[in-house]
Formats: C-alpha cells, structure tokens, sequence
C-alpha cells in the first residue's frame, strides 16, 4: 500500500485493512518556514506517535526527510500526518 500526497493540518490514511509493516517514508517541506511534522499510527480511534520531524524551509538544505523503518502497522490501523505547514508525503507499507 502507498499513502501519498500533500497536507497543510492533518490526515489519515485509508485502514490498513490487512495490517502489514510501515517501510519507508519520504516527507517534503512546502511552506516558506519551518514546519514540524508529527507521524503517527491510529489504533481504534488512540492516536499513537512514532516520529516528529522539523523540516527546514522549502528549498533549503534540511527540507526533505526520508527514513526506512520497520514498524508494525496493526489490522485496521491508519496512518496519522499533523503538520504545521504544507507538506507532501510518501509512505509504503507491505
């Protein structure tokens, strides 16, 4: 399954209907100014934080974050984004 696209507040992903794991994420800051973004994992309706990134200004060095990962994703499960600013995002989960 891949969740992309672009965000300016939150979003969450389709339910991981057969569960899987999370394997990679790519984040791009869009805004002008720095911006925090909150990664998360939502398990019947608790939200639970894995990462918080702080991505630099579009364009600048430190803007964009890839990570590979290894996290379980739970049966039924979404993926959570927050963001304090514009971001475009790629997650892979198998």
């Amino acid at each position: 399954m891949v969740f992309s696209g672009n965000t300016s507040g939150s979003i969450k992903s389709a339910s991981v209907s057969t569960g899987g794991t999370l394997v990679s994420y790519s984040l791009w800051n869009r805004t002008g100014g720095a911006i925090v973004v909150n990664i998360g994992i939502v398990i019947s309706s608790t939200d639970r934080y894995i990462y918080s990134a702080n991505l630099a200004a579009a364009g600048s060095t430190g803007s964009s974050f890839y990570q590979t990962v290894n996290i379980s994703v739970p049966k039924d499960a979404e993926i959570l984004i927050s963001t304090s600013g514009s971001v475009d995002y790629y997650f892979t989960v198998e």
